[in-house]
């Protein structure tokens, strides 16, 4: 089996490298200087040499608020290159497996957001990519759409590693406290993955798939307020801390209303199809704090 994953430097992919060794699974990972996925003959002839199996697309461009001025390149990345990236792997009978996000929604349910639910996104980043949600759904064979809300992990710039910075520093910080959603831990992600890939499904069973899923921890629906609170607990059972947490509401914060206020997802349809239990986010929070004490 091999597999080819896109955006090698993006949180679900460094979380997935982590977990690979040992396997005979065949991975090549390519960041956006190794390949460059708005070229379709570049993306073809990668896929030429390789043959793979699988498809894991985690380039994205993710900056919502930058993705307002940039619109054009963001709808380059969410959007229009997954026509040719459904189109090729269709060729070479591929899975795509591909990730989107809770901003799709207007936040205007009372509810969790199921996967039918209509979409209405508010951002250029929302919308950028739903587009590319419709594109695979209109052009792909063969494809798992995964939802995704709030992604933390050890790797990069997120919320979760922003908290941490501060509480070493002493720093007091504002956390937004009315948008809600829950978090979604990308080390989870790649548990996810790791079971769909080599134990659940195999390759042969993985064909035929057409579908998008909520993918979310288990666990409550918080703030960033609260979020950052339960960082902050976690931390403090080891280390001590004199970082306040000021809530403040996301007008204030971001200048702007492109996000929705309540965009928590439902987990129960990929818990069901695939047997999968979701781990809870606070668990998640806790193994890195865990491991943070270890380095």
């Amino acid at each position: 089996m091999k597999i080819i994953v896109t955006g090698a430097e993006s949180q679900i992919a460094q979380s997935l490298k982590k977990k690979i060794e040992g396997t005979n699974i065949k991975f090549f990972f390519y960041n956006k200087k190794s390949l460059n996925i708005l070229n379709y003959n570049e993306i073809f002839n990668v896929f030429s040499k390789i043959k793979p199996n699988i498809l894991i697309n985690c380039a994205a461009y993710t900056n919502v608020v930058d993705a307002e001025k940039n619109i054009t390149l963001s709808n380059n990345i969410n959007n229009y290159c997954l026509k040719n990236l459904s189109k090729i792997t269709n060729e070479f009978k591929a899975t795509l497996i591909h990730f989107s996000t809770d901003y799709v929604f207007d936040g205007k349910n009372n509810k969790k957001y199921n996967e039918d639910d209509v979409t209405n996104p508010l951002s250029v980043y929302g919308k950028s990519k739903l587009g590319g949600e419709k594109q695979i759904v209109e052009i792909s064979n063969n494809f798992i759409i995964l939802r995704v809300s709030w992604l933390f992990s050890e790797y990069k710039n997120n919320f979760y590693k922003f908290v941490i910075a501060k509480l070493q520093k002493n720093e007091n910080l504002y956390a937004v406290n009315d948008l809600f959603s829950i978090p979604t831990s990308s080390e989870e992600i790649a548990n996810f993955l790791f079971l769909l890939i080599e134990k659940k499904l195999r390759i042969q069973n993985i064909n035929n798939q057409k579908k998008i899923y909520n993918f979310v921890n288990s666990g409550p629906i918080v703030s960033w307020f609260d979020f950052s609170n339960f960082i902050k607990k976690s931390y403090i059972r080891q280390f001590k801390s004199n970082t306040k947490i000021i809530p403040i509401s996301s007008y204030n914060f971001f200048k702007n209303d492109i996000r929705p206020s309540f965009s928590a997802l439902n987990n129960k349809q990929i818990i069901n199809d695939f047997g999968y239990e979701i781990e809870n986010w606070h668990n998640s929070i806790n193994s890195l704090i865990n491991n943070y004490i270890k380095i």
